[in-house]
């Protein structure tokens, strides 16, 4: 039942002038081979390359001597450092500022040091964050801050306890003083 259907006349002219197109194509190809000639090949060109030659390497200045890449990154990490221990910790702000002012530093002021002009400013400001800054603080919890244990800091607390109620504050102070400058230079 696959019977061709008869072509129309229409169809039959259309089909034939699709192949005279297609022979007239192939014809003009084959005029167009044969009237292009073959371009002569130019003799190659030789050009002189001159070699490279690389100045003698010097070692780069940061393997020379030691460059510090990082000091703006560490010095950023230390300020973030500083300004989290302030906003954690009141305590720590109040040793930072307190030392400061009894000319010392707040490392010497955690410090394990037994010299007197560290003890001094550690013991005033252990008894001002259990008077002023946190009087809920639990001693375990200010003993922390200068890693020891609470009977130190309640020896602190109460020994600056009895020149207050003595009324000789100032004067232990002023003392304290006269002492971290008569050993300034001596410090260490």
């Amino acid at each position: 039942m696959n019977q061709l259907a008869p072509i129309t006349p229409s169809q039959l002219n259309w089909h034939q002038a699709a192949k005279e197109r297609e022979l007239r194509k192939i014809k003009a190809a084959q005029q167009n081979a044969r009237r292009a000639r073959p371009m002569p090949l130019a003799a190659p060109v030789r050009t002189y390359v001159e070699p490279i030659v690389y100045p003698i390497m010097q070692e780069p200045a940061w393997s020379v001597s030691k460059t510090r890449f990082d000091d703006h990154v560490t010095a950023w990490m230390r300020y973030k450092k500083e300004q989290d221990d302030i906003a954690a910790s009141p305590m720590r702000a109040h040793i930072k500022k307190r030392a400061l002012e009894l000319l010392s530093t707040y490392d010497d002021t955690v410090s394990h040091s037994r010299r007197r002009i560290d003890v001094v400013p550690r013991h005033i400001t252990m008894w001002e964050i259990k008077t002023f800054v946190k009087p809920n603080a639990s001693l375990p919890e200010i003993g922390a801050i200068y890693g020891l244990d609470h009977t130190s800091v309640l020896h602190g607390i109460r020994r600056i306890q009895a020149i207050v109620d003595a009324g000789k504050l100032d004067e232990f102070i002023a003392e304290h003083m006269d002492l971290v400058l008569s050993t300034k230079g001596r410090r260490r």
